[in-house]
This record gives C-alpha cells, sequence and structure tokens, in this order.
C-alpha cells in the first residue's frame, strides 16, 4: 500500500478483512452474483467487473450524461416539454398524477428519472440524447462495460431489456463522479430521494441517507448506491442475476450493505 503510514496501512486491512467476509457472505456460491464496496482507500469485491444487466440502474448514466454534455453546451437543461408529449405507457407512472399540459425542464426530468425511477420519464431523455452519446460519456468516465443499447419503453421491459447493461465497478465509478464532480450536483438530491429503499435500505438505521439507484428486471436484482454514514461516505453496489426469488435477494443485499456499515463504523481511525 504505497503512500500509507503503517498505521494507516493497518486500518485500510482490518476494514478489508471485515468487508471481505461481508461480501463472501453475500455471494455465497451464487457466481451470478456481483458486488463492490469502496470507500477509505479500500476496495473489496467480487465479479465487480462481469458485465450484468443494469436494468434501471443504467438510468444513472443517462442522467449523467444529460448534465455533462449540458456543460459541454450540447443540451439545454432549461428546454421544457409538456407531460402530454412525453412518451405514453400502459404501466402506473408518476406523470399520470399531473395535468397533460404541466411542464417539465429536461433537467428536472433528468433528476426525477433518478429519483422515481419512471420509465416514461427515462425513455424521453433516451430519446432526446442518443444512446450512442450516453455511452460515449461513460466511457469518458471510465466506465467501459456500460453499454445503453435499447430504452425503456414498456417493449423494453421484458427480455430486451437486459441488452442494457454495466459492472458493479462502473457503478462505483460513475457514483464516485456524481459526488466528486461539481457540474452533477444537481443529482445528488434526487438520489437521496429515491422511492424504492428495500434493499440498501433495508437493514439501515433510520438516521442513515443513502444515495441510491436500484434496478429490476426478471431475475434481476441491483442496487448501487452512496451511503452516508456518520464518519464518511462509503460506496456499495449490488448486481446481480439469476435470482429465482427477488425478495430473498433484496434481503441479502440489504443484510450485506448493514454489515459493510457497521464495519465502516467500527474501523480504527
Amino acid at each position: 500500500m504505497t503512500g500509507l503510514s503503517s498505521i494507516e496501512a493497518d486500518r485500510v486491512d482490518a476494514l478489508h478483512e471485515w468487508w471481505r467476509t461481508a461480501v463472501d457472505r453475500f455471494v455465497g456460491h451464487d457466481s451470478r452474483r456481483s458486488i463492490v464496496l469502496v470507500g477509505n482507500g479500500c476496495t473489496v469485491g467480487h465479479a465487480a467487473d462481469v458485465v450484468r444487466p443494469g436494468a434501471s440502474v443504467n438510468k444513472v448514466f443517462v442522467s449523467v450524461a444529460a448534465h455533462l454534455l449540458a456543460a459541454e453546451g450540447q443540451l439545454d437543461l432549461d428546454s421544457s416539454v409538456s407531460v402530454a408529449d412525453l412518451p405514453g405507457s400502459i404501466n402506473p407512472s408518476v406523470l399520470d398524477s399531473l395535468s397533460p399540459t404541466h411542464r417539465f425542464s429536461t433537467g428536472e426530468l433528468s433528476r426525477l428519472a433518478l429519483a422515481t425511477g419512471d420509465n416514461r420519464i427515462a425513455e424521453h431523455l433516451v430519446l432526446l440524447l442518443g444512446a450512442e452519446r450516453v455511452n460515449a460519456v461513460a466511457a469518458s468516465l471510465g466506465c467501459p462495460g456500460t453499454q445503453l443499447h435499447v430504452g425503456f419503453a414498456d417493449e423494453m421491459l421484458s427480455a430486451r431489456g437486459r441488452a442494457n447493461v454495466t459492472t458493479a465497478a462502473d457503478c462505483a465509478t460513475v457514483l464516485d463522479a456524481v459526488f466528486r464532480l461539481p457540474v452533477l450536483a444537481p443529482l445528488r438530491p434526487a438520489l437521496r430521494s429515491s422511492l424504492f429503499n428495500s434493499r440498501i435500505l433495508l437493514r439501515m438505521p433510520d438516521e442513515i441517507i443513502v444515495s441510491h439507484k436500484t434496478g429490476s428486471l426478471a431475475g434481476v436484482v441491483n442496487d448501487v448506491g452512496v451511503i452516508h454514514a456518520p464518519s464518511g461516505d462509503l460506496i456499495a453496489c449490488f448486481l446481480t442475476d439469476g435470482q429465482d426469488d427477488s425478495a430473498h435477494t433484496s434481503a441479502d443485499i440489504g443484510a450485506c450493505a448493514r454489515a459493510a456499515l457497521d464495519a465502516w463504523e467500527a474501523r480504527p481511525r
């Protein structure tokens, strides 16, 4: 551990050992589970570079692309669109509760896509940006395993949606960018406001805030986020495939995330 004092190295080693136990317990004998935990100079994972279906987790890359492209003058976040002009869906949408004449800015939609996971909103953003530009932004951030090939229209919420892929390592990279780059700061409250809290947050103490994004398809149970612990932030990314019981996998994610938090808070400092 070049650049670390012996005391600092011992602290990282202790955290690494605790996290390794949590990771091994989460993975068990299931080769279809990926995880990475990152914080305090320590990274512990399993199959973190394995490409898996991202499902709605890929919406993080779409929203990040919108803000980075806007910073380059390639997109106007202040441009607006009415609810009536957004893509339709036979599935429930948060947009159904609004007047068809209500208007959102592109910036607002990029944040709502993360907080609500709404597929109509995400589909609009994909059509606006184009998959090629989203993938180019992901690559520029150092996320080579992330590819958006289809949008989030109704017909893509099946096996076809598996074409959108990412890795646990890429998710950790993009989350680090969101909390490191000032231009991406507007996305942080959106991730903190996620409506889906039955995975990483499942066993967290009530006072712990997690900025995260879930993703689900048949057999796919994902959650990636930043846990805002009292002693500092840590990143936890879970991607799974081939899961027969999504509730059981969600519980395993919650247990692992809590073990990671407990080790993080108990580490020597």
